[in-house]
């Protein structure tokens, strides 16, 4: 059954909150605050994305490849990862992009404003329960940190270089979202599958944490992109 109107604002208003958090907690580790119109751009950007996404992942469908198939998790996983990637990206060029962190920081801008979208989607199809409060809580924050290699990868190839970092760093958060997407599919069936899920999640979060305090620590994380590092 299709939510009311009412219940589609409850949907959109709910959807707000994690997203709201989640913003707060790791843009407000940037010492140096990036401006709010180019983060909700980049935002905007990765709700653009989420758009082309729903109409690729579509496509699968027409190739016979049945959902919760692996190969099927798989290519979700990579079209996901690829126009996130793309939509902050468009930020690499601009000026106030000056720092390393600054590729964390809109990564997750990028990862917010698709996974705002997504969650909105979801929430459409199958009402205000429990799905709805699982992707709310744990699939937004999942989507930052699926991000955080590339987000990484972006900033340190702009002002120290690298070659292949982007691939590379893509590889590996396609692998995560591979992971966490199909270990979710078996829960359904075999709940215990809930321990590599947490176990999955903190990994991923150590991860992310580790690229925060790395960057922090030297004066690269500080140093604005037109000083010598």
């Amino acid at each position: 059954m299709m939510p009311s109107f009412l219940e589609l604002i409850l949907i959109v208003v709910l959807n707000l909150i994690p997203i709201g958090f989640w913003f707060w907690f790791f843009e407000g580790r940037d010492p140096i605050p990036e401006p709010r119109e180019l983060l909700l751009r980049t935002f905007g950007w990765g709700v653009l994305g989420c758009v082309v996404a729903i109409f690729f992942e579509y496509d699968l469908k027409q190739f016979g490849l049945v959902a919760t198939s692996l190969w099927s998790v798989l290519c979700v996983s990579i079209i996901e990862e690829v126009i996130k990637y793309g939509a902050a990206a468009t930020i690499v060029k601009h000026s106030d992009f000056d720092e390393l962190i600054d590729g964390l920081v809109y990564a997750t801008a990028a990862a917010l404003g698709f996974a705002f979208l997504e969650n909105i989607v979801y929430g459409y199809q199958f009402g205000l329960g429990s799905t709805f409060i699982l992707r709310g809580v744990l699939t937004t924050l999942a989507h930052v940190l699926f991000a955080a290699p590339w987000g990484v990868a972006m900033a340190v190839k702009k002002f120290i270089g690298g070659k292949n970092l982007i691939r590379q760093s893509l590889l590996l958060s396609v692998i995560f979202h591979t992971a966490f997407n199909w270990l979710l599919l078996k829960q359904q069936s075999q709940p215990w599958m809930l321990l590599p899920i947490f176990a999955l999640f903190i990994s991923m979060y150590a991860l992310t944490s580790y690229y925060y305090r790395s960057i922090l620590r030297t004066n690269k994380g500080r140093i604005h992109a037109n000083q010598p590092y």
